[in-house]
């Protein structure tokens, strides 16, 4: 198995465990929060859903500029996405993009290095496994969350 299958399979296993988790939550509780400045679960499916399409050029020009600019933009862009169902979708068709961008990256891209606007190196391995990371993050959240429901009485 090369790296950018484990690469690619990896993000569609991870996928389908965010799927799953938030699949768990009530359909009326998705936008509970548990306090203030807390997030949803569909909040955080909305940013797992949006952020490979919205940030695509990090994997195809090697670089995020104007992420302040951006950012705006993607938070907008994140309220058009309203159901679990959406989300679902959503969430597997990015998913799948990057997976087949990962599948057909030459060996020898993975170590090139991408322009961050943070501190630190970063190489196309590294971003390409940021969504996976991303959702892996936010299935514990969502999971937390359904500890966290107010429980029927």
């Amino acid at each position: 198995m090369t790296a950018q299958e484990v690469l690619a399979r990896q993000a569609e296993r991870q996928t389908e465990n965010l799927i799953y988790i938030a699949s768990t939550i009530p359909s009326d509780k998705l936008d509970w929060v548990p306090g203030d400045g807390c997030r949803s679960a569909l909040d955080q499916l909305r940013e797992c859903a949006t952020a490979v399409t919205f940030f695509w050029d990090i994997y195809t020009e090697y670089k995020l500029e104007n992420i302040q600019d951006r950012f705006k933009g993607w938070m907008k862009a994140r309220k058009e996405l309203h159901t679990l169902d959406e989300l679902t979708v959503a969430l597997r068709e990015s998913t799948q993009q990057l997976a087949a961008l990962i599948r057909s990256a030459p060996e020898a891209d993975l170590g090139r290095n991408v322009e961050m606007p943070w501190p630190g190196e970063y190489n196309l391995a590294d971003v390409f496994h940021f969504h996976t990371w991303n959702m892996s993050y936010h299935e514990g959240q969502i999971a937390m969350i359904g500890f966290l429901l107010p429980k029927a009485e």
